[in-house]
């Protein structure tokens, strides 16, 4: 991806200089402005990319903390990670083949309901919380899961608290802190809002 990056990135430098001289003299060849649409087309479809990629990194990091919950504390490790993982994603509604697929041995579709029933009885809420920080490189990101164990008269709450640079985060959230002033963004992971 870098490599495209640097590249594109070049080809609009080497156009820019090339339109400079060419507007000095009012003289532009007539596909020049073809050529930098394309340019230009090229670098966003770049960006994009990578902002799908880091949406993507998001919501895999929190599934992966959810998972973790609900095989240590709900399913007590009795069936394998990637089995809690699948039925995590199924909880929080993903369905993105990039993070859904699993490589190696698949658990069964069975195993992967009874732990998602498991996890629908007991996970009453998921919440995640981005707070900025002072310094402007990284932002604070805290996974709540509220819960309750069999028997018990209240919920309790995990808070699994970690940082992330400012460049991993989604624009809508960066957008959210510069041009909204906001300094804390939530998100509600499960139940899924409507």
């Amino acid at each position: 991806m870098n490599k495209h990056l640097d590249e594109s990135l070049e080809n609009l430098e080497k156009m820019i200089r090339h339109l400079r001289s060419h507007l000095k003299s009012q003289e532009l060849e007539v596909g020049f402005i073809g050529q930098l649409r394309l340019q230009i087309e090229s670098l966003l479809s770049i960006f994009s990319a990578l902002e799908a990629d880091h949406e993507l990194a998001q919501a895999h990091q929190v599934l992966l903390i959810v998972a973790k919950f609900i095989n240590q504390e709900l399913d007590y490790q009795r069936n394998s990670f990637e089995t809690c993982f699948l039925a995590t994603c199924s909880l929080c509604g993903e369905t993105d083949p990039r993070i859904t697929q699993i490589a190696g041995k698949l658990p069964q579709p069975e195993q992967v309901e009874r732990v998602l029933a498991v996890a629908k009885e007991h996970i009453l809420m998921i919440k995640v919380h981005y707070e900025s920080l002072s310094e402007a490189s990284n932002c604070k990101c805290e996974t709540e899961i509220f819960s309750i164990k069999t028997g018990a008269n209240k919920p309790r709450v995990k808070r699994i608290e970690e940082e992330i640079p400012w460049e991993a985060l989604t624009t809508d959230i960066r957008d959210s802190f510069l041009r909204e002033g906001k300094q804390k963004i939530s998100y509600q992971v499960y139940p899924i809002e409507e």
